[in-house]
């Protein structure tokens, strides 16, 4: 190149810019590609049920290189980057079986007595969400309580397949079985905490 004199400093330079550029462009098809690999050694298979955050809750129906499909409850099918699989907001909630442990936080009243409150609503939950894991029972158990209100926490373990369906039905158990006993006035923490 020289003896036609062209300048190889300059050609040096603009493949390294390219060589830059490319890499920076590539690197995240790179990284999907390589939690595909990852991914297809087990840590999630087709069939299970995952969540991504509070986004993405479904089950796995593909594992590609660059992209998982996910079903969603809804039935829709998504296409999700590898790379989410590898976050700290990523959960195989089939990896404990066919239940997943909820904690549905509610409030109620302050005058009630809150042992009764707590037997009769484990009872209500055993006899009429008949989805819920026998083993272990449903608990409901005292948290906190303020001037108002006493905070209690509803443990129980639901289906994967069917969890917010039966997630509305323990609300809904909850709610009736308060309002049957005189105690209507209860409030249901929107956030589940799994």
């Amino acid at each position: 190149l020289t003896i036609i004199k062209v300048n190889t400093i300059g050609i040096i330079a603009t493949l390294g810019g390219l060589a830059v550029g490319l890499g920076i462009a590539l690197r995240d098809t790179f990284d999907c590609f390589l939690c595909g690999i990852m991914l297809m050694m087990g840590r999630v298979k087709i069939g299970d049920v995952v969540e991504c955050g509070n986004e993405i809750r479904g089950k796995v129906i593909d594992i590609q290189y660059r992209t998982t499909l996910i079903e969603t409850d809804d039935g829709a099918v998504i296409s999700v980057f590898n790379t989410q699989f590898f976050g700290k907001d990523f959960r195989n909630v089939s990896s404990t079986g066919d239940y997943q442990r909820l904690h549905l936080t509610f409030k109620v009243q302050k005058e009630i007595d809150s042992v009764q409150v707590r037997k009769l609503l484990t009872q209500a939950l055993i006899d009429n969400v008949p989805e819920l894991a026998k083993t272990p029972e449903p608990k409901v158990l005292f948290s906190a309580s303020d001037r108002f209100h006493v905070d209690m926490i509803a443990q129980v373990w639901v289906p994967i397949f069917d969890y917010y369906e039966t997630i509305a039905k323990v609300k809904e158990t909850l709610f009736n079985t308060l309002k049957a006993n005189g105690m209507s006035n209860m409030s249901v923490d929107s956030r589940v905490r799994i």
